[in-house]
This record gives structure tokens, C-alpha cells and sequence, in this order.
């Protein structure tokens, strides 16, 4: 690898790490990887580095976005700039304080736009400090945010955020692939903040959003266009789907771009696309699908359908649980282990089991702890599947279970799996009346009404049967 590849690979991996989880890189694991490390001091004195306890670890600065050719990250901290640079420039004309905290500025910038991604904004804020247009600021501990600033008086030139982050694109060399499809269609760089159906003017103080250059794609992430998780939900669940794509982004660092939540503001289908094709492809093309089973679900032939074209796919898929019990689930997917909504423990499960699969770090459990206990409560707040808030007694009869209620008996359930696993799997019925087999377990039961079938003999006047 040359010098030159290494800057450009060692740029993609300290921009990706610090999107993803918001940290540094430490040296040593940067020399041993590209084993460059002059480059490392030329990345600093370029300013596509930020080096603190100096030779120790490395954080990106926008320039490095530029090189690293990465246009989803690229495209997202966009967003997040443009929207940094509109709200601060608001509060230097409507506001006499010379200092503001990262709160106040949030709640500006929040103004009509409930569903603003805080990540994002947060990092837009950050890189305003490439800009020059920030007087002076501090930062936390950690480096990674800033906490209190002033807006200086060069804010006032801001009149177009993309021509504006161009002149400073333009110090990084020739103009990258990256830099050629910078800004993603507006639609798209509403997406990903949160803020679709805005219009540029609403940003404020002549500030207009990104305008996409014609052509360039959606903003999707790194993996052919599709996202890594999609989430299958009714739309009615929309409160339960967005706590469990809060404890995805904080448990695995996931961007918005990496989930598919059809319902939830910022992780839309993209505008203008035919939504049942988008969603058969993303269904079967992400890394991960997760259902949640709800009783909304339950009655939503489109849930069902992108679940059992996960299923019949063979590829990876998580049922997850929220007012109802595993015994709701029917036909193939009673044979696969489903999670519940209700068990903490299980929740941490689910994302130490997704990050295996999407090749993810697991972060700290004290970043997310949270997020788990809001999905838990999220799930609690469901009503439960049957109008008297509680699934059908299961009572035992003639060696199998039935599901009781309101005088009403259903079934019958084999007793092998209800009992280790507490599924309800329903029996198939044999070639004999009152003879079932469990498809599951492949067990076989019989009930009172089994009766053998008489054995033929041979000679008899009384018919084939005796």
C-alpha cells in the first residue's frame, strides 16, 4: 500500500469509527493496520486529522470525509452541517448572548422539527469548527462533542451551505469521487435528519438545504444501496419501532441509513420509489430483518408476507415480542426462537446476537441500558392480544393442551414444546382420527378419539373390515 492509498484507507476507517461510535482511534492500531505511520503526522499538519495527547489518538476533521470517498458518511454529516450552519446562524441575528450551550442550541434547531436527529446535529456542530465560523468553544472530556460555543461573525457570509463547503472541500487536492455527489437530493438530506416535508427556507436566515446535482442517488449505506436492518412492523406500531431503533443506534452504532423502519420519520422508503418493490428487495437483501410480533402485526398481511419471504429466503431474521406470546406465532416461524419485548435479559441478547451478525461492536451496556428499559416499557404499554387483556388459559387434556376461552376450546397444542420451550405449536392431525404430530419437535400424540383402524380378514362375508 502506498503512502498515498494508505492516507485514503486510514481516512475511511477513523471517519467510519467515529460516525458508528463516536470515538477516537488510537494510534498504535492505525500504525499496525497500515503501517504508515509517517502518514499519520502529514494527516495532522493537512488537517485531516485532529491528534490529541499528541501520537496517542486520532479524531476526523471534515477534510478527511472528502478523502475517505465514502459518500453515505459523507452525506450524512452534510445534512447535519447544514443544519448546524442555519441554527447558528438564527441565533447570532435574533439573539444577544455571546455564548450558547450544546441545549440551547438543540432546542433552536429543533423548532419545527420534533424528529431532528441529534447525531447528526451534533456532528454538523462539530465540524462548523473547520468552518471559521464558530469564535470560540469547549469541548467534553472525551473531545468527541462540543458543549458551549460563540458563533463568530463569519456566519454572516453563509448563504448556501453547499458553496460554502465546497471552497473548503477544495484544499483537499483534486476533486474526489466523493466530492462529486456531495449533497443528496433534499428529500434525502431531510431523511436523514428527521425532517422530511420542510422546505429550505424553513432552516431560516436565507439558508437554503443541500440542493441535489443531478443523478446522484439516495443516500443508502455502504452496502450496495440497501440498508443492514429492516424492520417489519405494523404502522400502528410506531412508538414500540422507534424504541427499537433508538436501542439499535445506541447499543450497535448504527446510522439511519443502516435501518429501514418504514413508519418512522427518518428511516423512510425514499421519496418517489414504488414502495412494494423497494421493500421485497430490502426485505430479502439486508444483513438482518426483525419483526415485531404485536397484535397489530398479527393482522397485517404485510407483516406476515415479509416475514415468511425472510423465512422461506433462509436468511437471518428475528421475531420480537410485544403483547403476545410466543405461542402466537404460526405455521414456519413457530420453529424459530423468537425474543421478547418484555425480558431485559433478552433484549441484551438480541444485540449481542445482531452484532455477530452485521459484524458490529457491542457498545457499552451503560450507553444503552435505556434504550432497553424504554423498549421494555414500550412493549408493556401494548394491550394484550385478546379483548380481556390476557392470551386463552392453556389446560391439559388427553396427554396434549388446549387454549380455553369464552366456552371455546382451541387446538390441540403439543405438550413437548409448550412445556421445554413455551411455544404453542399446533399439532397436524395424522391419517387416523385422534392421532397429531408436532412438525417441531416431530413428536406424536393421541387423544380419546384414536381409534386404530381394524385389520382386515381375509375370507369374510361381513365386508373387508372385522
Amino acid at each position: 500500500m502506498s503512502p498515498e492509498e494508505a492516507q485514503v484507507e486510514i481516512c475511511k476507517h477513523v471517519c467510519d469509527h467515529f460516525v458508528r461510535l463516536r470515538s477516537p482511534v488510537d494510534r498504535k492500531s492505525l500504525v499496525v493496520k497500515f503501517e504508515h505511520p509517517e502518514v499519520l503526522h502529514e494527516m495532522v499538519n493537512t488537517t485531516l486529522l485532529r491528534e490529541s495527547a499528541p501520537g496517542q489518538v486520532y479524531f476526523p476533521r471534515l477534510g478527511a470525509f472528502a478523502v475517505a470517498g465514502d459518500v453515505d458518511l459523507l452525506n450524512y454529516v452534510k445534512a447535519g452541517i447544514a443544519i448546524a450552519l442555519a441554527t447558528a446562524k438564527r441565533l447570532f441575528f435574533s439573539e444577544d448572548d455571546a455564548s450558547f450551550t450544546w441545549e440551547h442550541f438543540l432546542s433552536e434547531a429543533r423548532k419545527g422539527h420534533e424528529a431532528l436527529d441529534e447525531d447528526a446535529l451534533r456532528l454538523g456542530l462539530l465540524f462548523l469548527t473547520d468552518l471559521r465560523v464558530l469564535q470560540g468553544y469547549r469541548m467534553n472530556d472525551e473531545g468527541t462533542a462540543i458543549t458551549n460555543f460563540s458563533v463568530g461573525e463569519w456566519i454572516v457570509k453563509v448563504r448556501s451551505p453547499k458553496d460554502w463547503l465546497e471552497q473548503e472541500l477544495a484544499r483537499y487536492g483534486p476533486k474526489t469521487k466523493a466530492q462529486g455527489t456531495l449533497y443528496a437530493e433534499e428529500s434525502n438530506a431531510q431523511a436523514v435528519l428527521g425532517m422530511e416535508g420542510t422546505s429550505g427556507e424553513v432552516l431560516g436566515g436565507g439558508v437554503e438545504l443541500v440542493r441535489a446535482a443531478s443523478g446522484t442517488r439516495a443516500a443508502q449505506p455502504s452496502e450496495g444501496g440497501r440498508p443492514m436492518v429492516v424492520i417489519s412492523h405494523s404502522s400502528h406500531d410506531e412508538a414500540l419501532a422507534l424504541a427499537a431503533i433508538e436501542l439499535l443506534r445506541a447499543g450497535l452504532g448504527l446510522l439511519p441509513q443502516q435501518i429501514r423502519c418504514s413508519s418512522v420519520d427518518g428511516y423512510r422508503l425514499p421519496a418517489g420509489v414504488n414502495t412494494d418493490a423497494q421493500l421485497r428487495q430490502e426485505v430479502t437483501a439486508s444483513r438482518s430483518l426483525i419483526g415485531l410480533i404485536t397484535p397489530n402485526s398479527l393482522e397485517s398481511p404485510y407483516v406476515l408476507f415479509e416475514l415468511g419471504a425472510r423465512w422461506g429466503a433462509g436468511f437471518h431474521m428475528v421475531p420480537l415480542l410485544a403483547g403476545v406470546s410466543p405461542g402466537a406465532l404460526r405455521g414456519p416461524l413457530t420453529g424459530i426462537n423468537a425474543l421478547s419485548c418484555s425480558s431485559e435479559a433478552q433484549l441484551h441478547q438480541l444485540l449481542e446476537d445482531l452484532g455477530r451478525v452485521l459484524n458490529l461492536p457491542l457498545q457499552s451496556a451503560a450507553s444503552y441500558s435505556r434504550y432497553v428499559a424504554a423498549l421494555k416499557v414500550a412493549s408493556d404499554a401494548i394491550p394484550a392480544k385478546n379483548a380481556g387483556g390476557s392470551e386463552p388459559a392453556m389446560q391439559f387434556e388427553e396427554s396434549v393442551y388446549w387454549k380455553c376461552s369464552n366456552g371455546r376450546r382451541e387446538g390441540p397444542f403439543g405438550p413437548v414444546c409448550y412445556d421445554d420451550k413455551g411455544k404453542a405449536i399446533h399439532l397436524a392431525p395424522g391419517t387416523d382420527k385422534g392421532a397429531f404430530h408436532c412438525g417441531v419437535c416431530k413428536a406424536s400424540f393421541r387423544t380419546s378419539e384414536y381409534s386404530p383402524p381394524r385389520r382386515q380378514v381375509p375370507g369374510s362375508s361381513h365386508g373387508p373390515w372385522s
